[in-house]
């Protein structure tokens, strides 16, 4: 089959045949060929979980984002000058950037000039992310990462706008060197978490999900119920550094390919969104990180899922060079992804081969990444905040909780506490040296 197509239509069918091949290139397509079902569930969820995050911080523009909250941009960090959001500190400027975000994602969301969404949708969140670092998490780096992958892979061939305008055949898959970089990522995800997990808690004691289960700032009822059957969270903390560790391992073997692989996603899906989800209020970070394992559903997955319905695929098996340009360019963002992470663990070693000179790279693609999720253990301090404030008739009220009376009794379920991630983040920062400033700013403006 031969069909024209134009520049801009390339990437969007870019694909290899679906085969059950075998040998070396057997191994690399099902282990690097993403389907573009996959790969379009991945965008759905990705513009939605943007959505929610903006609708979110919507709500606290004032505080977070401009220059008449506790942030305002002449006490930032440096990297607000890689930032949009940062050029104009007004709530007006900051709503219209919002708004402009919005827009995009929903462009996203429904597959509209799919590339283009992406790419747009991508550079303002990275703008976003570098405006205030204080309120972010790995959710918001892994967010940033699967964007910015996304821009090189066939996020629209399906499921999209796009596609319904497109007459000519698509293929299943696409393979190139822009989906291996987005299966290392997620591998990257839990590999460098599991060296940064080098306290006794993880490997030898096995405490260290009873101790994060302690962290009240976190931790839902269902967590605080488990924290009550210390040999069981002693078991799972053994079993969390085995998923991560050999979970994604598994997805490079060379027996039962697309099998394993289903199991593998199951299993990430199930660890991110039943168990670590149900236990503690992790904002974004349970969402996206299933987002990431949905693209990485194989195609016999979504043949059986069609054939089970009783329906027949339109997509056809065909294959369709990849542009050299496109290759190149991933190739050597993802070898700087890799060199970041390893300066992450080994900095000495690492440092003079990627010097810190380097990092705008990394700021301005949003490839800054460190994967320190309760790394080196747990953090053993915790708490709730009371921000007491007195009046004039010598009433003290809590400035955090509205004015209402100061009550120094522990709150039930500390984590209900905050009314947003944002500013369970921003709080849970506070404490840390060299916060001195912030916590000034923050009485002030709750004052």
């Amino acid at each position: 089959m031969s069909s024209s197509i134009s520049a801009g239509d390339t990437l969007a069918r870019v694909a290899v045949p679906h085969r059950d091949a075998t040998g070396l290139w057997g191994w690399v397509q099902d282990t690097f060929s993403l389907d573009v079902r996959s790969l379009a569930l991945m965008r759905i969820l990705l513009a939605l979980i943007v959505l929610n995050d903006l609708t979110t911080r919507a709500g606290e523009l004032t505080t977070f984002h401009s220059d008449a909250g506790i942030m305002p941009r002449n006490r930032g960090s440096a990297a607000r000058y890689y930032s949009i959001h940062g050029m104009n500190g007004s709530v007006a400027f900051q709503a219209i950037v919002f708004s402009a975000h919005a827009v995009f994602a929903l462009a996203l969301l429904v597959g509209y000039r799919t590339r283009l969404a992406t790419f747009l949708t991508c550079l303002l969140l990275i703008s976003l992310h570098l405006r205030n670092l204080h309120i972010l998490q790995g959710g918001d780096a892994l967010l940033r990462v699967l964007l910015f992958w996304g821009i090189f892979l066939p996020l629209g061939a399906v499921w999209s706008v796009d596609a319904r305008k497109n007459r000519e055949p698509v293929a299943k898959r696409t393979l190139f060197v822009g989906s291996a970089a987005l299966v290392f990522q997620l591998c990257f995800l839990y590999w460098f978490s599991v060296v940064l997990k080098y306290d006794p808690a993880w490997f030898r004691d096995g405490t260290a999900v009873w101790q994060a289960l302690q962290i009240d700032q976190l931790v839902r009822p269902t967590g605080v119920w488990l924290r009550g059957y210390p040999e069981v969270c002693r078991r799972l903390s053994y079993a969390t550094i085995g998923l991560e560790l050999f979970g994604p391992l598994l997805l490079f073997t060379p027996l039962f390919r697309w099998q394993i692989r289903v199991l593998v996603v199951l299993s990430f899906l199930g660890f991110h969104l039943v168990g670590l989800n149900s236990c503690m209020v992790l904002g974004p970070f349970p969402y996206v990180c299933a987002a990431g394992w949905i693209a990485l559903l194989p195609t016999q997955f979504w043949d059986r899922v069609v054939a089970w319905r009783g329906r027949t695929s339109p997509l056809v098996e065909e294959s369709i060079p990849t542009p050299g340009g496109f290759n190149v360019l991933t190739g050597l963002l993802l070898l700087y992804v890799v060199l970041w992470n390893l300066r992450g663990v080994m900095p000495e070693r690492f440092t003079p081969v990627l010097p810190q000179t380097l990092n705008p790279i990394g700021f301005a693609f949003g490839l800054d990444q460190y994967w320190a999720m309760f790394s080196p253990h747990p953090p053993i301090d915790d708490g709730w905040f009371v921000c007491e404030g007195v009046l004039k008739n010598g009433e003290h009220i809590d400035l955090l909780r509205g004015g209402k009376p100061v009550d120094w009794e522990k709150p039930q379920l500390v984590s209900a506490l905050y009314p947003n991630e944002r500013w369970r983040k921003y709080m849970m920062n506070l404490p840390r040296s060299g916060q001195d400033e912030n916590r000034v700013a923050l009485i002030d403006h709750l004052w």
